[in-house]
């Protein structure tokens, strides 16, 4: 059985052996049609996986991408159907998520916010009649289909935010409703959650030198005729600070109002005074609320939740900070009452804190709901920022939240500070927008497209963030629409990286937009301010300055928050939670980016009107991109200060670039409206003074500004001089932007060294105006700045060309590496002079070819194919700013763009059979430059080259010596390559290469020769060793098996007899 086994095995084993030849043989007959198929299939399939991945791509090239012959092009709206629809329902994952999880918790009543995407108009009345056919109260939020729309490339999508009032309806029935929606609606593209957004003054007035350099000195409060729009929770038009409603009533403060939210008011309302806060920062009229002794009133409601703490101690809560620069007295009133009947918080007492953290007075409170007066005399020695604080404990329960109000009374200097509160932009108009949620936010922006120039809307206020596609598509058609959008760069900042720059900050990680992040009174970045970083074309990073948005109260740091109108509607404490408000037309304190945002939003319409208001804005995006422009090149770095909350994300001082902590900088406006307004005067000392951040807490003047104009004909001298102590740079821009806003530095002198000047020579590359500005890195004082300006007359001193180098051949893009050196100007451009010679006398001209110039690179690349092929003699021009010229050496190259014209094979032909070796020859010719190396080749190896030859023969010969490797149908062909590179091949031999053969014949012979070898030593045997008589030569091999069985067997008996003999002496 095995020996049937074995021999099956072996049959079995010839049968594979038999195929895989078989397979072998097919394969080299048909490879190079196989290889050409698998390359085409990786490049295929290259493309489409950088397609895929290349997402973001996608909507930043979208010019690019509109060319493509791609058939299966996808935008952005596809993308996020796809990331949101996994299960391709159309209804959103999270949305079929939240839907399930009300059913699982038996919630059956309860409202939904949705959105339909729909690619075309949606009859309103019949889906309203639909859904209550099943029970649900549908309501629509104001739909205007003018504006009801969003544009994702070349598709026009319509959105509709709708609200879903259920009655005794499971989640799963819901789900099964929205299915025969979809079914009757073939059009939906998606229905998906409508997310809601997250919202995210100290009179910081002087920060900034808004006050009073810029309101009162500079006379700028506002254009009184051009308008800010904010997309906020709502105004109330009742504080003195923004009251006054009419729509398109120029003698009120409010001139627009819409509610896209589902309440629809006809009237301005504010149930979160979060947007009364903003615009009042912006906009807000000159006002301040004082009591009977003079003294501003400002008033704070706060929400606690302490659930994590130790209970077994007292803690102080620092709830709010404020500067007290006059002598008299503070007055605190404070009350609390627990958040949940169930809560174990006690707050005990209510004090008064000192500039330098000590307990100036404490207050015990009785009970909850018991208003508690503390008071302190502040003296004229003991002027600075004081806090109130309560002491509080929690006890061992699952809640411990608890409410604080307080209401503040407290002196202040009107005359060192600003004799009111006021906004940035006090003159300027208001329009508000209140919504909320992802389909009101589109709508609201795409009313301002439709409607903003009526209103003279110039800068849009987005303070707040939400990860929404639709938001970021309708922000970039409202910058397409001239009109400038300011954002929060949000409140987030963490050990998580990326936040302001990151989708899920739009509209603030948008590139286009004005990204702002926030700084303390003290000029250090906010704690809470988000760290950035790339956005996501990767084309810039965010945020892109910083400005005042207060921060925390601490007991031992000076911190201020920012101050503004509080809002009469009610007392907001959180999301559902308010009580009827306690002080009417007061302020109230908060921090955050939100506050920024407003900040810079208005600080826009001063820079508008200083450059002439309403009537000089023309609504283009050149004008957005340069007016941000402006702004960035004018911030200066807050490095070397730090932010407020240790780690190792604090701002980077990189001179002049920017980085993802506070972008360029804190804005300056006084600095930008002085450098609109003031052109430098060349040929003359300029006289200025600067102080860096660390210097000047309440009027810092970081930066001086002027424009200057260029001439490309002339080169400069800056020189700098700076006080021993400082450390001062200097910048040029040009006057433009890139594509995403950003300045364009063109020129700067950055000098680490204390006390050490800048000196440097620049020149222009073009006429026109510029802008310089001086920034304070370290210390103060005086600077004394001179530009002289000398008219370039001497042309370049040397002109040196490194490739290509004479008697070349140059083919397709060929590198040329040069060094022009012109002392004046610079060298500008390079001048190309060719002459077309005769190819077989380089002496006689055959024409002349018209000189062209490209701008100056030392190394650059030039097509040669846009010459004849032929040779030519070539001299390069250096040209500088002035015209002045002077020329290179000449040179004779050759250019040479055509294939060598003759590559063929002689022997073998086609169908020759080749066992061990064959010489290959072949013919190769090239008309102009010559042949510089022929290549043999045969498929069956790699690489496929058998022989290099680097001369000129009339025929290349070269042996190709085979083995049983290359056994097969092959093919044989020849690569020829000319002196220009151009490269060639024949056309391929079919040749059968069979080794097997000849290895067959010699192992013939060799069996024959052992067997000869074999007889020979058998006779020698018999006749010498045996002694027998001469017998058969096969029988000879049996003899000697037969002799050896017998030893063997001699062997075995004794081993035997020698165990038996072991066996008996054990049992002995």
């Amino acid at each position: 059985m095995k020996k049937k086994m074995n021999i099956r095995n072996k049959i079995n084993r010839q049968i594979i052996l038999l195929i895989i030849l078989l397979m072998d043989f097919y394969i080299y007959s048909f490879s190079y049609n196989i290889k050409q198929h698998y390359y085409f299939s990786v490049n295929l399939n290259e493309f489409k996986s950088d397609y895929n991945l290349d997402i973001v791509n996608l909507n930043n090239n979208k010019n690019e991408l509109n060319k493509s012959s791609i058939s299966n092009f996808k935008n952005e709206l596809d993308i996020m159907i796809e990331n949101e629809d996994k299960n391709n329902n159309k209804i959103s994952d999270y949305l079929e998520n939240l839907i399930i999880s009300n059913y699982f918790i038996n919630k059956n009543d309860f409202s939904l916010n949705i959105i339909i995407l729909s690619n075309s108009i949606l009859d309103i009345n019949k889906i309203e009649h639909f859904f209550k056919q099943y029970n649900i109260l549908i309501v629509i939020k104001p739909i205007d289909n003018n504006f009801n729309s969003i544009k994702f490339q070349n598709k026009i999508i319509f959105y509709y935010g709708v609200v879903l009032k259920t009655f005794n309806l499971t989640g799963k029935n819901i789900l099964q409703i929205l299915n025969i929606f979809i079914e009757k609606y073939s059009n939906i593209l998606l229905i998906k959650e409508d997310i809601k957004s997250t919202l995210t003054i100290i009179n910081a007035l002087p920060i900034a030198q808004i006050y009073p350099t810029i309101q009162e000195e500079y006379g700028l409060k506002g254009d009184n005729y051009s308008a800010i729009a904010f997309i906020d929770s709502g105004i109330d038009s009742t504080h003195p600070m923004v009251d006054g409603y009419g729509d398109k009533d120029n003698s009120k403060k409010i001139i627009g109002w819409v509610d896209f939210t589902s309440e629809n008011s006809s009237t301005p309302k504010d149930l979160s005074e979060h947007g009364t806060f903003c615009s009042a920062i912006s906009a807000g009229n000159p006002y301040e609320i004082l009591d009977s002794q003079n003294r501003t009133v400002i008033s704070n409601i706060l929400y606690r939740d302490w659930r994590g703490l130790n209970t077994t101690i007292y803690y102080l809560d620092t709830i709010i900070s404020f500067n007290v620069s006059a002598p008299g007295t503070i007055l605190a009133i404070g009350s609390w009452w627990v958040g949940n009947i169930y809560s174990g918080a006690e707050v005990k007492n209510i004090t008064i804190i000192g500039p330098n953290g000590d307990y100036k007075i404490n207050s015990t409170i009785l009970n909850q709901n018991v208003s508690t007066i503390v008071e302190y005399y502040v003296s004229e020695s003991e002027l600075g920022i004081y806090k109130i604080g309560y002491i509080f404990k929690i006890n061992q329960t699952l809640f411990k939240d608890y409410i604080l109000s307080t209401v503040i009374h407290f002196p202040r200097n009107r005359t060192i500070e600003t004799p009111n509160f006021r906004g940035i932009a006090p003159n300027s108009k208001l329009v508000m927008l209140r919504a909320n949620s992802e389909s009101e936010i589109v709508n609201a922006i795409n009313w301002i497209i439709l409607n903003g120039k009526n209103y003279n809307i110039t800068t849009v206020n987005m303070s707040f963030k939400i990860p929404s596609v639709l938001v970021r598509q309708a922000t970039e058609q409202l910058i397409e629409n001239g009109y400038i959008v300011v954002a929060a760069a949000g409140n987030d900042y963490g050990d998580t990286g990326n936040t302001a720059g990151s989708f899920s900050n739009t509209p603030g990680s948008i590139d286009s937009v004005i990204s702002v992040g926030a700084i303390d009174n003290n000029n250090h970045i906010s704690s809470y301010s988000s760290a950035g970083g790339p956005t996501i074309s990767g084309l810039t990073i965010k945020p892109d300055c910083v400005a005042p948005g207060g921060e925390f109260s601490s007991r031992y740091a000076n911190f201020l928050p920012i101050l503004s109108a509080d809002a009469n509607n009610i007392d907001f404490i959180s999301s559902g939670n308010s009580i009827p408000d306690q002080y009417s037309n007061d302020f109230k304190s908060d921090v955050g980016t939100s506050y920024s945002c407003a900040y810079l939003s208005g600080t826009i319409q001063l820079i508008l009107e200083s450059l002439g208001g309403i009537s000089n804005w023309n609504y283009t995006k050149d004008e957005v991109l340069w007016l941000k422009s402006l702004i960035l090149m004018t911030s200066t770095e807050i490095a070397p200060n730090t932010r407020n909350l240790p780690g190792e994300y604090n701002p980077i001082l990189n001179r002049g670039l920017k980085d993802p902590h506070e972008g360029y900088g804190r804005i300056n406006p006084k600095a930008l409206i002085d450098m609109l307004n003031n052109e430098l005067i060349l040929n003359s000392t300029i006289e200025g003074n600067i102080e860096a951040v660390t210097e000047n807490l309440l009027y810092p003047n970081p930066a001086w500004a002027r424009k200057l104009t260029l001439d490309s004909r002339y080169y400069y001298i800056l020189n700098l001089s700076i006080p021993s102590n400082a450390d001062f740079d200097v910048y040029i821009y040009k006057n433009g932007s890139t594509p995403q806003g950003d300045p364009i530095l063109v020129f700067k002198g950055v000098n680490a060294v204390i006390g050490g000047n800048e000196y440097f020579q620049f020149s222009p590359s073009e006429n026109g105006t510029y802008y310089i500005v001086v920034k304070a890195i370290i210390g103060q004082g005086s600077f004394n700045l001179t530009i002289t300006s000398y008219l370039d007359e001497e042309p370049p001193y040397l002109t040196q060309l490194y490739l290509p180098t004479n008697n070349s051949y140059l083919n397709l893009n060929t590198q040329f590496s040069i060094m022009f050196i012109d002392n004046g100007t610079g060298v500008r451009k390079i001048r190309f002079n060719f002459i077309q010679l005769d190819n077989y006398n380089h002496n006689l001209i055959k024409t002349i070819v018209e000189p062209w110039e490209i701008q100056y690179q030392e190394i650059f690349y030039f097509d040669t194919r846009i010459l004849q092929d032929g040779w030519y003699n070539l001299t390069l021009t250096a040209i500088d700013g002035n015209n002045n010229n002077l020329n290179s050496s000449s040179i004779t190259i050759c250019i040479d763009n055509t294939i060598p014209n003759l590559v063929k094979i002689l022997n073998p032909k086609s169908g020759t059979r080749i066992n061990k070796k064959i010489l290959v020859e072949g013919i190769v010719e090239d008309e102009l430059s010559g042949i510089s190396k022929v290549i043999f080749n045969i498929d069956s190896r790699n690489p496929s080259k058998f022989c290099i030859i680097e001369q000129e023969f009339e025929i290349y010969q070269c042996f190709l010596f085979t083995n049983r490797s290359d056994d097969g149908l092959r093919y044989i062909w020849i690569d020829a390559y000319d002196r220009a590179g151009n490269h060639n091949s024949s056309l391929r031999v079919l040749v059968t290469i069979n080794n097997r053969q000849i290895e067959f014949f010699y192992t013939i012979l060799l069996i024959i020769f052992i067997l000869v070898l074999f007889g020979i030593a058998y006779f020698i045997a018999k006749i010498l060793l045996l002694k027998t008589n001469f017998e058969n030569i096969f029988e000879f091999p049996k003899k000697i098996l037969k002799s050896l069985q017998e030893e063997i067997n001699k062997s075995h008996d004794k081993k035997d007899k020698h165990q038996g003999d072991n066996n008996l002496e054990r049992i002995i």
